[in-house]
Protein backbone atom coordinates (compact mmCIF):
# COMPACT_ATOMS: atom_id res chain seq x y z
CA UNK A 1 0.00 0.00 0.00
CA UNK A 2 1.50 3.35 -1.30
CA UNK A 3 -0.66 5.57 1.12
CA UNK A 4 2.39 7.43 2.49
CA UNK A 5 4.21 7.85 -1.19
CA UNK A 6 0.80 9.17 -2.17
CA UNK A 7 -0.47 12.01 0.25
CA UNK A 8 3.22 13.26 0.73
CA UNK A 9 5.32 14.91 -1.77
CA UNK A 10 9.23 15.19 -1.55
CA UNK A 11 9.27 19.11 -2.38
CA UNK A 12 6.29 19.81 0.47
CA UNK A 13 5.69 17.57 3.32
CA UNK A 14 2.79 20.64 4.66
CA UNK A 15 -0.16 19.11 3.08
CA UNK A 16 -3.40 21.30 1.60
CA UNK A 17 -6.46 20.21 2.38
CA UNK A 18 -7.49 19.74 -1.05
CA UNK A 19 -4.25 17.09 -1.28
CA UNK A 20 -6.32 15.50 1.90
CA UNK A 21 -9.64 15.60 0.53
CA UNK A 22 -7.95 14.09 -2.63
CA UNK A 23 -6.34 11.31 -0.94
CA UNK A 24 -9.33 10.78 1.17
CA UNK A 25 -11.44 9.99 -1.60
CA UNK A 26 -8.87 7.84 -3.36
CA UNK A 27 -8.56 5.37 -0.02
CA UNK A 28 -12.32 5.44 1.14
CA UNK A 29 -12.86 1.94 -0.56
CA UNK A 30 -9.53 0.45 0.40
CA UNK A 31 -10.17 1.63 4.23
CA UNK A 32 -14.05 0.14 4.36
CA UNK A 33 -11.76 -3.04 2.82
CA UNK A 34 -8.54 -2.87 5.64
CA UNK A 35 -11.42 -1.83 8.68
CA UNK A 36 -12.87 -5.07 8.19
CA UNK A 37 -10.91 -6.63 8.02
CA UNK A 38 -8.90 -5.64 11.25
CA UNK A 39 -12.53 -5.71 12.88
CA UNK A 40 -12.45 -9.36 12.78
CA UNK A 41 -9.21 -9.89 14.33
CA UNK A 42 -9.28 -10.00 17.96
CA UNK A 43 -12.50 -11.56 18.41
CA UNK A 44 -12.85 -13.33 21.27
CA UNK A 45 -16.17 -15.32 22.70
CA UNK A 46 -16.54 -15.61 25.99
CA UNK A 47 -18.14 -18.40 27.92
CA UNK A 48 -21.60 -16.81 28.06
CA UNK A 49 -21.53 -16.32 24.28
CA UNK A 50 -21.00 -13.16 24.14
CA UNK A 51 -18.77 -11.31 21.90
CA UNK A 52 -15.79 -9.89 22.70
CA UNK A 53 -13.04 -7.54 20.51
CA UNK A 54 -10.17 -6.77 22.48
CA UNK A 55 -7.30 -4.72 21.69
CA UNK A 56 -4.65 -5.42 19.82
CA UNK A 57 -1.97 -6.32 22.53
CA UNK A 58 1.16 -6.03 19.83
CA UNK A 59 2.84 -3.21 17.84
CA UNK A 60 0.83 -1.40 15.49
CA UNK A 61 0.99 -3.05 11.86
CA UNK A 62 0.76 -1.00 8.48
CA UNK A 63 -3.02 -1.75 8.41
CA UNK A 64 -3.16 -0.25 12.22
CA UNK A 65 -1.16 2.84 11.37
CA UNK A 66 -3.30 3.09 7.73
CA UNK A 67 -6.70 3.07 9.46
CA UNK A 68 -5.62 5.67 11.96
CA UNK A 69 -3.74 7.96 9.73
CA UNK A 70 -7.37 7.45 7.44
CA UNK A 71 -9.43 8.23 10.68
CA UNK A 72 -7.24 11.27 11.78
CA UNK A 73 -7.31 12.83 8.40
CA UNK A 74 -11.00 12.20 8.15
CA UNK A 75 -12.18 14.27 11.20
CA UNK A 76 -9.30 17.27 10.22
CA UNK A 77 -11.53 16.77 6.97
CA UNK A 78 -14.86 16.85 8.50
CA UNK A 79 -14.01 20.24 10.61
CA UNK A 80 -12.52 21.75 7.42
CA UNK A 81 -16.44 21.58 6.21
CA UNK A 82 -17.05 24.29 9.05
CA UNK A 83 -14.86 27.23 7.17
CA UNK A 84 -17.03 29.07 5.29
CA UNK A 85 -19.03 28.98 7.80
CA UNK A 86 -16.62 30.50 10.16
CA UNK A 87 -15.95 33.26 7.52
CA UNK A 88 -19.10 34.10 7.71
CA UNK A 89 -19.55 34.51 11.06
CA UNK A 90 -16.72 36.36 11.37
CA UNK A 91 -17.86 39.04 8.68
CA UNK A 92 -21.69 38.60 11.25
CA UNK A 93 -19.42 39.64 14.09
CA UNK A 94 -17.35 42.61 12.89
CA UNK A 95 -20.37 44.22 12.26
CA UNK A 96 -22.27 43.14 15.49
CA UNK A 97 -19.22 43.24 17.89
CA UNK A 98 -20.09 46.67 19.97
CA UNK A 99 -23.56 45.73 20.44
CA UNK A 100 -23.76 43.29 23.32
CA UNK A 101 -27.09 42.00 22.83
CA UNK A 102 -26.43 41.06 19.32
CA UNK A 103 -23.45 39.68 20.42
CA UNK A 104 -25.00 37.51 23.00
CA UNK A 105 -27.16 36.37 20.43
CA UNK A 106 -24.35 35.26 17.74
CA UNK A 107 -22.49 33.57 20.85
CA UNK A 108 -25.75 31.76 21.53
CA UNK A 109 -26.08 30.45 17.81
CA UNK A 110 -22.42 29.66 17.73
CA UNK A 111 -22.41 28.03 21.16
CA UNK A 112 -22.43 24.04 20.19
CA UNK A 113 -20.14 25.07 17.45
CA UNK A 114 -17.72 26.69 19.53
CA UNK A 115 -17.98 25.20 23.02
CA UNK A 116 -18.80 21.50 22.14
CA UNK A 117 -17.82 20.35 18.63
CA UNK A 118 -14.59 22.58 18.33
CA UNK A 119 -14.19 22.95 22.11
CA UNK A 120 -10.43 21.32 21.67
CA UNK A 121 -9.67 22.05 17.63
CA UNK A 122 -6.80 24.96 18.81
CA UNK A 123 -5.70 22.18 21.65
CA UNK A 124 -5.69 19.46 19.69
CA UNK A 125 -4.08 20.72 16.32
CA UNK A 126 -2.34 24.00 17.10
CA UNK A 127 -0.95 23.11 20.46
CA UNK A 128 2.94 22.71 20.12
CA UNK A 129 5.61 22.56 23.24
CA UNK A 130 7.34 25.53 21.74
CA UNK A 131 4.86 28.77 21.45
CA UNK A 132 7.23 30.14 18.63
CA UNK A 133 6.63 26.80 16.55
CA UNK A 134 2.92 27.29 15.88
CA UNK A 135 2.37 27.59 12.51
CA UNK A 136 0.75 24.74 10.65
CA UNK A 137 -2.05 22.13 12.16
CA UNK A 138 -0.18 19.36 13.40
CA UNK A 139 -1.94 15.79 13.43
CA UNK A 140 -1.31 13.17 15.77
CA UNK A 141 -1.39 9.12 14.65
CA UNK A 142 -1.67 7.56 17.17
CA UNK A 143 -0.39 4.26 16.06
CA UNK A 144 2.58 6.35 14.08
CA UNK A 145 3.20 9.10 16.68
CA UNK A 146 6.36 8.98 14.71
CA UNK A 147 4.71 10.37 11.16
CA UNK A 148 5.51 14.21 11.43
CA UNK A 149 2.26 15.63 9.58
CA UNK A 150 1.59 19.77 8.91
CA UNK A 151 -1.41 20.81 7.23
CA UNK A 152 -1.64 24.41 6.01
CA UNK A 153 -2.85 26.81 8.40
CA UNK A 154 -4.59 28.60 5.46
CA UNK A 155 -6.56 26.01 5.01
CA UNK A 156 -8.31 27.04 8.26
CA UNK A 157 -7.45 30.71 9.11
CA UNK A 158 -11.36 31.65 9.48
CA UNK A 159 -11.54 28.69 12.13
CA UNK A 160 -8.82 29.88 13.82
CA UNK A 161 -10.08 33.24 13.72
CA UNK A 162 -13.10 32.19 14.81
CA UNK A 163 -12.22 30.42 17.45
CA UNK A 164 -9.94 32.58 18.81
CA UNK A 165 -12.54 35.22 19.19
CA UNK A 166 -15.33 32.96 20.30
CA UNK A 167 -13.13 31.54 23.14
CA UNK A 168 -12.28 35.53 24.41
CA UNK A 169 -15.64 35.84 24.81
CA UNK A 170 -17.59 32.90 25.47
CA UNK A 171 -14.58 31.70 27.92
CA UNK A 172 -13.48 35.58 29.29
CA UNK A 173 -16.03 38.01 28.97
CA UNK A 174 -18.96 37.01 31.70
CA UNK A 175 -20.56 40.42 31.00
CA UNK A 176 -21.86 39.34 27.80
CA UNK A 177 -21.45 35.59 27.53
CA UNK A 178 -24.21 34.58 30.66
CA UNK A 179 -23.90 31.22 31.12
CA UNK A 180 -26.54 29.36 33.00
Amino acid sequence: MNYLEDIFTAENKTLSMNRIEWWLLKYEKEFKNVDKIESAKHIFLDNDGTVLRLPPTLKPNQNNKFLDLFNALDKLSNFYKFEEYFGQQMKEYDKIKTSKLELRNWLTKNEKLGADKFVCFLLDYLDYDEEDKVEHLSIFVLSAPEMDILVNRADFKNTIKFLKTFNEIYWNDEKIAKKN
